[in-house]
């Protein structure tokens, strides 16, 4: 069923590009499909994995095809041959998605964890129980700083090793941007596209924050010290600075 349509899920922290790139690839792939974030968000199976309940058994794999079947015979129905699906909630359920598609790719998208945090607290979003993601033991006793390292390197070693292809969103949105872009569309088999396109909608803003705050370049030695305690030895995994 919907063997004809090809699908892509992109896995990325919340605040990390995955707007970014459902609008990149729905402007430069063409006939295409590219959704952020459609309903059903299934986020009672994002629960189950915040409260350590294991999200990869039969059930939660019906449930995502469930989920996901009338988009996708929507597509192969109207001849639409790629459906790309981006959205935070996706970033706990790999082994999922692959056992619910097995002819998907997985596409992972990772950002600075420091930038994560600036934009993460900047929204006060660490207040919202859906982002206590397996909380520490002592969660109630770190900082604020503290917790919004803990929830990027929880969400990010969910989807690390899991997927075809990891790429900063840093580099997608460089000068150089459109080699690594080339390199997703390689691994994923999204089509491509020319250097003058994609440099022109890369510097289009998307989802632009009302909550300007300093860059984590100019944070505190005091802040960044909180940050770097929790998230340093991914952030070095990543080759962050």
């Amino acid at each position: 069923m919907t063997a004809q349509v090809h699908k892509v899920f992109c896995l990325s922290c919340p605040r990390s590009g995955s707007t970014w790139m459902a609008v990149m690839v729905r402007k430069l792939c063409g006939n295409v499909r590219a959704v952020h974030e459609p309903q059903p968000k299934l986020l009672g199976l994002v629960r189950d994995y915040y409260h350590g309940i294991d999200v990869a058994g039969g059930q939660t794999t019906a449930e995502w095809q469930r989920a996901r079947w009338p988009a996708l015979r929507d597509c192969e129905a109207k001849g639409i041959p790629l459906y790309v699906e981006t959205g935070w909630q996706l970033f706990c359920f790999s082994r999922i998605l692959r056992a619910a598609f097995p002819d998907c790719k997985l596409l992972g998208l990772v950002r600075h964890g420091g930038e994560f945090a600036r934009s993460f607290l900047a929204m006060n979003a660490i207040k919202g129980e859906l982002n206590r993601v397996r909380p520490a033991a002592n969660w109630d006793e770190l900082t604020d700083v503290q917790k919004a390292a803990w929830t990027w390197v929880v969400y990010t070693r969910a989807y690390l090793h899991q997927t075809d292809i990891l790429v900063k969103v840093e580099d997608l949105w460089g000068e150089d941007g459109f080699d690594h872009w080339s390199r997703v569309c390689a691994a994923v088999g999204l089509p491509e596209t020319t250097k003058e396109k994609y440099d022109a909608q890369r510097v289009r803003p998307v989802n632009v924050s009302k909550n300007v705050t300093a860059p984590f370049s100019e944070w505190s030695v005091f802040r960044s010290h909180q940050f770097w305690e929790i998230a340093g030895p991914l952030m070095e995994e990543l080759g962050y600075e």
